[in-house]
């Protein structure tokens, strides 16, 4: 063994500092799902999408901003 009894409690509290990391992070993360195949979105679907988007964020209907503009500090 060593002559330094210092030495194997640093390295098991090494190791049973990895362990409850491991566990931490094995139980408090959500596993990926990924979609089922057949929920292939047609393009009915995407127009509806779109409408919800823009009628959650608003902004304002009179100003058209699809092209974008150059910002212009006012200094």
């Amino acid at each position: 063994m060593t002559n330094h009894p210092q030495v194997g409690l640093v390295v098991a509290l090494l190791c049973l500092f990895g362990v409850g990391t491991v566990v931490w992070l094995w139980t408090t993360t959500e596993p990926a799902v990924s979609p089922p195949l057949s929920s292939a979105r047609s393009s009915g679907s995407d127009a509806e999408h779109n409408n919800r988007v823009e009628t959650f964020f608003g902004g304002d209907p009179d100003r058209d901003v699809r092209n974008g503009q150059e910002m212009k500090p006012r200094w």
